[in-house]
């Protein structure tokens, strides 16, 4: 069986952090820095939970990601 992502590992601290967050839309830095990621795997990652092109940049609503 292979080994879970790390970003897996990752998640309930994201969650805890996110609760906390005052802000509804994330960006892939924001990704980047709640699973501890690098670019390409935040973007991957903000494409499989739904993320939303806004202008020019890809967002994602906090309460998605939560879901």
């Amino acid at each position: 069986m292979p080994a879970k992502p790390r970003w897996l590992l990752a998640i309930p601290d994201a969650i805890s952090q996110l609760e906390q967050l005052d802000r509804q839309l994330l960006t892939r830095r924001d990704i980047e820095r709640l699973f501890g990621v690098g670019k390409v795997r935040a973007a991957a990652l903000m494409t499989t939970f739904g993320a939303e092109l806004i202008g020019n940049q890809k967002t994602l609503p906090r309460t998605k990601l939560l879901q």
